[in-house]
C-alpha cells in the first residue's frame, strides 16, 4: 500500500476520542481526555501499533479492543471514567476512585457488597464530608455498578444489593452551607486584584448566568456567530451532556465585545478563549483552560487580598438567577440557566415556601386588629 504521508492522530472533542482518517473513513483509536493537549501514552501506543500494522500489512482495519475485563472495584471505576460517561461529575468520580483504591485494593467487582459500600459511607463521614456530598457520592458509586451491569462487567444481583444502603440522615454528618448570591460590591473589589482574563470570565458569568465549568471551557468552535446581535454558545461537553441534552447560552452585545477582545488567545490555545497564562495560575498542571477548582481558588485568593470574605464562582450564577427571578420571572430564569424544568429553578434558586409562610403570617396578624 503506497501513501504520500502517514495519517495524523486527531482529537474528536465532542466524544473526547482520538481518531485517524483512512480511505476517507474515520477510525477511532481510544480515549483522549479533554484536559490534555497531547494524546495520552496509551492512545499514542495504540496509534503507533496501528501505523505499524498499516505499513507492514497495508490493512486499514481498526485495532482490536482490549478484551481484558477489570477485576478489581477501582479498575471498574477507572474504566467508567475513561468511558466519558462521567463528564458531569468527573471530580467526584476521581475522589470515589481514590477511596476505592485505598480502602478495597484487592476486592473483586462482584464481591463488593453492601457492607463495603457502608464502610465507604462511614469513611466519608469520618473525613468530614457534608451529608449532601456523602449521599451524592454513594449514589454515584452505585451508578458505576449500574453502568458495569450494562457492560456485562457486573452481575445484576451485585448492583441490586447495593440499593439496600440508605442515605444518611441529618445529625450524622455536617450539613452543607447554602451559599447566597454573590455580593456585587465584593465582586467588584475582588476584580481589582485579578488578571483581565479572570475578570472577563466573571463578567461573562454575570451577563449569562452560565456555570463556572462552561465559562472555563469556552471554545471558539462551540460559538455560533450567524446573528450579529446574539451569538450562541453551545458547549459539546457540559453538566448534562451525558444524558443527551443540549445546552444553548445566548451572548448579548456586551458579551460579544468581551469575547472579541480575547479571540487572539484562541489561535494559540486550541481554540480556548481564557488560557491560564497569567499570575493567578494556581497549579502547575498543563492545559489550555482553567479548571473550575483553579478558577475558584484564584477568586478566593484575590478576595483575601482585597480583605473581604471569600466567595465562589457559583455565587455569580446565583446572583444572575436572583436578578432574573426578580425582574423577568421563573420561566425566563429557568431557560437561561439551562434547567430542564422550572421545578429545578424553584428548588435551588427561590425561597417560595418561606415567602408564602410570611404572607400567611401577615394575613393572620390582621385577625387580632
Amino acid at each position: 500500500m503506497t501513501r504520500k504521508s502517514l495519517p495524523k492522530l486527531c482529537h474528536h472533542k465532542p466524544s473526547n476520542r482520538g481518531y485517524i482518517y483512512i480511505n476517507r473513513k474515520r477510525i477511532y483509536l481510544g480515549s483522549w481526555s479533554s484536559f490534555r493537549i497531547s494524546p495520552p501514552d496509551e492512545l499514542n501506543l495504540t496509534y503507533l501499533l496501528f501505523l505499524k500494522n498499516l505499513i507492514l500489512k497495508g490493512s486499514p482495519k481498526s485495532p482490536k479492543p482490549n478484551k481484558s475485563k477489570p477485576k478489581k472495584v477501582f479498575e471498574l471505576c477507572n474504566l467508567f471514567i475513561a468511558s466519558n460517561i462521567s463528564s458531569g461529575d468527573k471530580n467526584n468520580y476521581n475522589i470515589i476512585q481514590k477511596f476505592l483504591k485505598e480502602m478495597f485494593p484487592s476486592i473483586s467487582i462482584n464481591n463488593f457488597g453492601p457492607h463495603h459500600l457502608s464502610e465507604l459511607q462511614k469513611e466519608f463521614v469520618a473525613r468530614g464530608l457534608t451529608r449532601q456530598g456523602i449521599n451524592k457520592r454513594i449514589n454515584l458509586t452505585r451508578r458505576i455498578f449500574r453502568w458495569g451491569v450494562s457492560q456485562n462487567l457486573v452481575q445484576q444481583s451485585s448492583f441490586e444489593a447495593l440499593k439496600s444502603i440508605f442515605p444518611i440522615r441529618k445529625g450524622i454528618a455536617k450539613e452543607a452551607i447554602i451559599k447566597k448570591p454573590a455580593n456585587i460590591t465584593d465582586v467588584l473589589k475582588t476584580m481589582g486584584f485579578l488578571h483581565p482574563i479572570l475578570n472577563a470570565m466573571i463578567k461573562l458569568q454575570l451577563l449569562t448566568g452560565m456555570r463556572p465549568s462552561e465559562v472555563c471551557r469556552l471554545n471558539i468552535i462551540d460559538i455560533e456567530t450567524n446573528d450579529p446581535i446574539c451569538w450562541w454558545y453551545k458547549p459539546a461537553n457540559h453538566k448534562t451532556s451525558w444524558r443527551g441534552k443540549t445546552r444553548s447560552i445566548p451572548f448579548s452585545i456586551k458579551s460579544i465585545k468581551i469575547i472579541e477582545e480575547f479571540l487572539p488567545n484562541a489561535k494559540v490555545s486550541n481554540g480556548y478563549l481564557f488560557p491560564p497564562r497569567c499570575r493567578d495560575r494556581v497549579s502547575a498542571s498543563a492545559g489550555c483552560f482553567y479548571t473550575t477548582s483553579e478558577y475558584g481558588k484564584a477568586i478566593r485568593q484575590a478576595a483575601i487580598r482585597a480583605k473581604i470574605e471569600p466567595w465562589s464562582p457559583n455565587q455569580l450564577r446565583k446572583y444572575a438567577a436572583q436578578k432574573l427571578l426578580e425582574e423577568q420571572g421563573i420561566e425566563t430564569a429557568s431557560a437561561l440557566l439551562g434547567h430542564s424544568c422550572v421545578d429545578i429553578t424553584r428548588k435551588h434558586y427561590t425561597n417560595q415556601a418561606e415567602n408564602k409562610a410570611k404572607l400567611a403570617a401577615l394575613y393572620l396578624e390582621r385577625l387580632l386588629d
